[in-house]
C-alpha cells in the first residue's frame, strides 16, 4: 500500500528545513565571526586519556569483585 501524496518528517506548511532556516544568520554579524581551523586529527593524547588508561588498567589488574562494596 502506497500513499498518493509523499511527506517528509518535519516539512509541516510555512515551515523550513534546519539549513535553510540558518542561511544568512552570519552575514549580519559577518565582522565578528572568526574561522578557526580544526585538524582532523590530534596526535597528542588529551589528558582525559591517560586518566581513562591508567583507571581501566588498574581495575584490570586489581582483585575481581566477588560481593559489593558498602
Amino acid at each position: 500500500m502506497r500513499c498518493a501524496r509523499s511527506t517528509r518528517w518535519g516539512s509541516l506548511p510555512g515551515t523550513k528545513p534546519d539549513w535553510q532556516a540558518g542561511q544568512g544568520l552570519g552575514a549580519e554579524r559577518a565582522d565578528r565571526i572568526e574561522l578557526v581551523y580544526l585538524p582532523a586529527y590530534s596526535p597528542e593524547a588529551n589528558p582525559d586519556e591517560y586518566l581513562n588508561r591508567d583507571l581501566k588498567t588498574n581495575l584490570r589488574q586489581g582483585p575481581v569483585a566477588r560481593q559489593p562494596i558498602n
